[in-house]
């Protein structure tokens, strides 16, 4: 199977490392997928080192760019690639134009990591949304929004999940003590962290609020804030979230750490994970925490409900809400063996539903019968 994916991309967030990790897969597995970037972006830098081909490709604007769509419509036919798979959004038209340049009969598929909150049916979009040849969502819940906001017919649209390699968090917990080292933490602590872009939609704030409340109930509990701030967002939010810590009086139990490659680590640090974005798409974290066999808790929006089985995997809470968070914490910290019981549901949901193979066989299904 040959398939081109448009990703010409400078950022490089989950949803670039969603798409190579997919494209590296399916390589190994032993199809021919190429990537189509910029050769000096760092979505081609990282393909070099694991093994993935990639074509230059690059080019300005979003929309009718019909000398891009045809340049990349020569691309494919050269290489002979009969599939191209859009992986973000802003290339989606040039991706679906490139058809009308092509000698070939190409079919079109988009990956959608993001939600469709934003009604989109008229006669523009429809135009493109209906010649597409199929739309992969990650959640049910995904799905359901689009087929409420865009012009495409349900059978169209798969159900695919965004997945992880389960193997590599499996055995994570080993690693507890040079965890504790690398982070610089009481290796005896209970430490409840959050692993992601320090961002104000991320929710690192009601953490720190939360471990404040349960600092009065004289309950010790540690917080770990893994992760960047975002490029180009709410610029000096690390600076607020610090600053709050120091006038709560929380310097010691707060931890702000950067991120780090070695994902598995991180959680190994962790007693309990929290995703405490305001609406998350998917989260990858989320199963890493999971997978790692961690009790999660979650806020009850965006995909976070679906990926907890609707409470059945995790603890869900109201976004925004210290005082639930607090809550949740207090009831994992107190009860081992709610902990242990979560940590096994949710590492079990992830085996089933959320490994790489699985994310590998029904794309392979799907471009197949096409």
């Amino acid at each position: 199977m040959k398939v081109g994916i448009l990703c010409s991309s400078y950022a490089w967030g989950g949803l670039e490392i969603n798409v190579l990790n997919l494209a590296k897969w399916l390589t190994e597995r032993g199809h021919q997928i190429t990537i189509f970037c910029d050769d000096t972006s760092t979505i081609a830098q990282k393909s070099k080192e694991v093994g993935v081909a990639t074509l230059h490709y690059t080019y300005k604007g979003k929309h009718l760019n019909f000398r891009a769509a045809r340049r990349l419509a020569k691309l494919l036919d050269k290489a002979q690639i009969p599939t191209l798979m859009i992986g973000h959004y802003t290339q989606f038209y040039i991706g679906m134009l490139s058809r009308h340049f092509s000698r070939q009969r190409l079919k079109t598929v988009y990956l959608q990591q993001m939600q469709m909150k934003h009604r989109k049916k008229d006669l523009y979009h429809r135009y493109f949304y209906k010649r597409i040849d199929g739309w992969i969502v990650p959640l049910e819940l995904l799905k359901k929004q689009l087929l409420a906001n865009v012009s495409i017919t349900a059978d169209k649209v798969h159900v695919i999940p965004l997945t992880i390699e389960v193997d590599r968090f499996l055995e994570a917990k080993q690693y507890r003590a040079e965890a504790r080292k690398m982070f610089d933490l009481p290796p005896n602590a209970f430490v409840a962290g959050i692993i992601g872009r320090i961002d104000k939609e991320k929710g690192q704030e009601y953490l720190i609020r939360a471990v404040d409340l349960l600092q009065k109930e004289d309950i010790p509990m540690y917080g770990l804030c893994v992760g960047a701030e975002t490029v180009g967002g709410e610029k000096g939010h690390l600076r607020y979230l610090e600053k709050l810590s120091i006038d709560r009086g929380l310097v010691d139990l707060i931890h702000f750490r950067s991120f780090v490659d070695d994902a598995p680590k991180a959680f190994a640090a962790l007693d309990v994970f929290v995703m405490g974005s305001v609406s998350e798409p998917f989260g990858m974290v989320t199963i890493e925490a999971m997978a790692t066999g961690l009790p999660v808790i979650g806020t009850d929006a965006g995909g976070t409900t679906e990926l907890l089985d609707f409470g059945k995997a995790g603890i869900l809470i109201p976004p925004q809400d210290e005082g639930a968070m607090a809550e949740a914490l207090k009831k994992i910290y107190q009860d081992k063996t709610l902990r242990e019981e979560l940590a096994q549901v949710g590492q079990n949901r992830v085996k089933e539903t959320f490994s790489h193979t699985t994310q590998c066989r029904l794309l392979e299904e799907l471009l197949e019968n096409l």
